[in-house]
């Protein structure tokens, strides 16, 4: 959350509009989980991974709250000047549900190597035997 505040505050500073600052900090966040859940796959740490996804799954909730939030803000300040404004909120749920098939495909592969990896199916140790009853090697 520190990090998250001084990434807004300086980026807010630099006369970035505050909504875009928060989603270039969770963009920012995002990648740094996914750096993380890589080099946990990479050493074997199931932690590191399910943290990485859990602020994957975060993010994306956080983003689409920001664009509830900023179109509705939108239709309210357009309602008071007395403009008929619609939006076509199909268009978003659509992209919010192809963005969730998205997620449930990266959300399965950290699941499985999370679960093969406490089970002992794969660790560092029985890799070497495990790697080879994957069909592409």
């Amino acid at each position: 959350e520190t990090m998250l505040v001084l990434i807004s505050s300086v980026l807010s500073f630099m006369g970035v509009d505050g909504r875009v600052a928060i989603h270039i900090t969770l963009d920012a966040l995002a990648i740094a989980a996914t750096l993380l859940s890589m080099l946990g796959a990479v050493i074997f740490n199931s932690i590191m991974v399910g943290i990485g996804l859990t602020v994957i799954v975060a993010n994306f909730i956080g983003k689409i709250l920001l664009e509830v939030l900023y179109y509705k803000d939108v239709v309210d300040a357009f309602g008071d000047v007395g403009e008929d404004i619609e939006i076509n909120w199909a268009v978003m749920v659509t992209g919010w549900i192809i963005g969730i098939f998205i997620l449930l495909f990266y959300a399965y592969a950290h699941g499985a190597f999370i679960a093969e990896n406490v089970r002992g199916i794969m660790t560092k140790s029985n890799y070497q035997n495990e790697k080879h009853s994957c069909c592409c090697v």
